[in-house]
């Protein structure tokens, strides 16, 4: 974390010092402000002031992170397709899980893995893939990002949904291996040091 605050600190001075060199090159403008008294703060002071931001944090935040889950969730197990309604290609991938030759991965897995994939979030994670791909995201991974604009606390349960495994946060373990198992279809793994640092 400390890694992503420094790379993004640096790359903010960076583009500072560039875009005045360049788009923003002009004459020095006067700068004058004024700076008010400073003073030791009081204790109940500071108590009252992040009492009432954790309230409206809880409020705020926490409503709208419910809220987006909800609909994540909603738009992850819509529409529901049957056996019958599953392509050919996706029937023998189904006997090959039942077989057990798709690398340990249960029926049950595989086909709520293929019932995310043809629900509307895996639809619309699947129609912005093309562009996120050079990032090395696949949709799920993109499905992420794009919840996280709304709120992004919302994204490691995001991976939670996206994934198979339900109910997740930072220190879910399930998740993890998932994350780390994560494969793109010819074998490379979804996540390495390139997907990390982008």
């Amino acid at each position: 974390m400390f890694g992503l605050y420094l790379f993004g600190t640096v790359a903010a001075l960076l583009m500072a010092v560039l875009l005045k060199k360049t788009l923003l090159k002009g004459p020095r403008p006067t700068f004058i402000m004024e700076l008010p008294p400073y003073h030791m703060p009081q204790a109940r002071a500071v108590l009252r002031t992040m009492w009432e931001r954790s309230k409206l944090f809880l409020t705020g935040a926490g409503t709208t992170i419910f809220a987006v889950c909800i609909v994540i969730w909603a738009l992850s197990y819509f529409p529901r397709l049957d056996e019958k309604t599953l392509s050919q290609e996706v029937k023998s991938s189904l006997k090959a899980a039942e077989s057990g030759a798709l690398a340990g991965q249960s029926r049950e897995e595989f086909l709520a893995g293929e019932q995310l994939r043809q629900s509307w979030l895996g639809r619309m994670g699947r129609s912005i893939e093309p562009v996120i791909e050079p990032l090395g995201y696949d949709w799920r991974i993109g499905v992420g990002i794009l919840t996280s604009f709304l709120a992004r606390e919302v994204f490691v349960g995001t991976m939670g949904i996206t994934f198979s495994i339900g109910e997740a946060d930072e220190t879910s373990e399930l998740l993890r291996d998932k994350l780390a198992a994560a494969k793109w279809p010819d074998g490379r793994l979804l996540l390495t040091p390139r997907v990390a640092v982008a």
